[in-house]
């Protein structure tokens, strides 16, 4: 069985390579990385700024058959030593 701490040690791995492949920095590089597992097929995903604000995050367009679908993000970057 895999232990809880290394999944999250896992995702926060994904989630750097994310930011790295992209220029962002970890929160938002977690909003960019969540979008893309979550969202279907290539989601276009526009950063509006960051997070801690309250405010929108993520704009995230998607395309499920013939719809294109809009997503409104406010995400919550982990705490990186996982305490919780």
């Amino acid at each position: 069985m895999i232990a809880r701490k290394d999944l999250f040690d896992f995702m926060i791995r994904q989630i750097k390579h994310t930011g790295d492949s992209h220029g962002d920095r970890m929160p938002q590089a977690f909003g960019r990385w969540f979008a893309q597992m979550y969202f279907p097929g290539d989601p276009k995903i526009e950063i509006s700024d960051g997070t801690g604000d309250g405010k929108v995050d993520l704009l995230v367009r998607s395309h499920v058959a013939q719809s294109v679908h809009f997503n409104i993000l406010k995400t919550k970057f982990p705490n990186v030593d996982d305490k919780g």
